[in-house]
């Protein structure tokens, strides 16, 4: 169950950021060509990455630098993953410069998901001190 409800909420945060990522781009580019499949391919890409996410994420990191090649062990997934996918929706063609700026969006979509994480998980830590405060002061 933990698993799932990680699943979940990474499949919306990065989703919705995707989602934002994708508007500005065709907003500042001035593009119209968006294909009126895009809104459902977006739900796969962020399917596919919270999938990966969540399990990368599902592992017990024993130390810092666990953590850190864990979490450049993911980006490079993220990066495979969304080049491949990118590729095959007909976002990016299979040139290097097209390669490189699908990273570089990763790594846009990378933080803000952990924005959205961090908050999230700031505000479900503190929820449960409040609730452990107000456990111990019955105590």
């Amino acid at each position: 169950m933990k698993f799932f409800k990680s699943f979940l909420n990474f499949f919306t945060a990065i989703t919705t950021a995707i989602t934002a990522l994708v508007g500005a781009v065709t907003l500042i580019s001035g593009y119209t060509g968006v294909s009126p499949y895009i809104p459902l391919q977006i739900l796969c890409s962020g399917a596919v990455t919270a999938l990966i996410t969540a399990v990368i994420y599902s592992f017990e990191f024993r130390s810092r630098k666990h953590f850190i090649l864990m979490t450049a062990i993911h980006y490079v997934l993220l990066c495979i993953t969304m080049n491949a996918i990118g590729i095959m929706f007909g976002w990016i063609d299979a040139a290097v410069i097209d390669i490189l700026m699908m990273c570089v969006d990763v790594a846009v979509v990378y933080v803000i998901v952990f924005g959205i994480t961090y908050v999230l998980m700031k505000k479900e830590a503190d929820e449960l001190n409040r609730a452990l405060n107000e456990r111990n002061k019955k105590s």
